[in-house]
């Protein structure tokens, strides 16, 4: 899996340094830069003006630099392939060379001067990963089949396209040497299943969520199945885990087109809201209105996620004026409201799910309902 998010000018802002760097040694003494990893310096101006994401990708670029060879898993590693994840990573999580590094802590990021009031990076964080051998996959899709099924599942060759096979790496760490490293742009990760499963298996729901929507959506390049991915949550080495990330695949859709309309999904999954239609499309007399993101036929309301991106796709892709896109909008919102099944069109944006009692006021008034026995136990 080659597609990444990540280019080389996050790479730019680092200063190397040795030790006898006079110059950047004062310049870090002073307070005018921040070290981010050993030998690894940014100008503290740079780093107090980047957005989260980009001081996440500086994190660990400079994480990479000083410690070549660092193979990123979980979400950081589905992060650097490009899948999009609901806020930048806590942590930069990466694969232990020995136990004693795993769960540790690890906080590298100092500062002198008027700089220690800068906001640190994500700390290192450590994880030991047993062997998820190809074998193990394919006999799970075989089993998901039934009996007397052919065996038409994918070859070794063919689960070692993202890397799911034996393949390179190295070092004693419960086996997970003799699997494969890939690359992900200028960094190496665990295989990109892998890495999703792991998501899925440890983190919260409106977290998973969002990663296993993205991972199942048509135009990811390259493609991953759901089949691919229950294989290997089904071969993963801690079954309690193995179980958790089975369940989210079974509630993920490649239908959701954003992570605000995962972490919307799996805040009305939690809450035990009747589960809706996703992308339904409505039409009138005067032709084809859009494809609204929820539909609940039942009490005839329409719901629809109202992201930045969405927006500032519009203006970029179609090259409109902001009152065009605004016009088109609100003309859209008429047209469905006028609609003979809609009874009621909510709309979100991603603050409203800060406040999930909010987020539910807003559907509960407009008639949709929420059953207590639907309740997913907040993961």
């Amino acid at each position: 899996m080659s597609t990444t998010r990540y280019s080389p000018r996050t790479f730019s802002p680092l200063i190397r340094a040795g030790a006898g760097d006079s110059e950047v040694n004062a310049a870090f003494r002073h307070g005018r830069a921040v070290r981010l990893a050993r030998g690894q310096y940014v100008l503290a101006t740079a780093w107090k003006d980047a957005p989260p994401w980009v001081r996440f990708e500086m994190a660990a670029a400079a994480e990479s630099l000083a410690n070549p060879g660092t193979v990123f898993c979980g979400e950081t590693a589905v992060y650097l392939h490009g899948l999009p994840v609901w806020v930048a990573p806590l942590r930069l999580e990466y694969r232990a060379a020995n136990s004693a590094r795993v769960g540790r802590q690890v906080e590298v990021f100092a500062a002198r001067g008027p700089a220690q009031s800068l906001r640190p990076p994500p700390y290192r964080f450590g994880h030991r990963h047993r062997l998820v051998q190809a074998q193990a996959q394919a006999q799970a899709q075989a089993q998901a089949h039934g009996p007397g099924h052919i065996d038409n599942s994918p070859s070794r060759a063919a689960l070692d396209k993202h890397g799911t096979g034996a393949g390179a790496g190295s070092g004693n760490d419960g086996g997970v040497g003799n699997q494969a490293v890939v690359q992900a742009g200028h960094f190496l990760t665990i295989p990109l299943p892998q890495a999703i499963v792991e998501v899925l298996a440890t983190q919260p729901l409106q977290r998973s969520l969002v990663v296993a929507d993205a991972a199942l959506r048509a135009e990811f390049p390259g493609g991953i199945s759901r089949t691919e991915l229950t294989a290997v949550a089904s071969a993963w080495p801690i079954k309690t885990q193995a179980s958790r990330a089975l369940s989210v695949l079974q509630l993920a859709s490649g239908l959701a087109e954003s992570p605000g309309e995962s972490r919307s999904r799996a805040l009305l999954i939690q809450a035990g809201f009747c589960p809706p239609v996703l992308q339904y499309e409505f039409s009138d007399d005067a032709g084809f209105i859009g494809r609204c993101d929820f539909w609940w036929p039942e009490c005839g309301v329409v719901g629809e996620f109202e992201g930045r991106a969405k927006w500032a796709g519009d203006l970029v892709k179609d090259e409109l004026q902001q009152w065009e896109v605004v016009h088109a909008a609100q003309e859209r919102h008429a047209r469905l409201a006028a609609h003979p099944q809609v009874k009621r069109v909510v709309h979100w944006v991603g603050e409203d799910l800060e406040d999930p009692e909010v987020f539910f006021a807003k559907l509960e008034r407009a008639g949709v309902r929420r059953d207590p026995r639907r309740r997913v136990r907040a993961a």
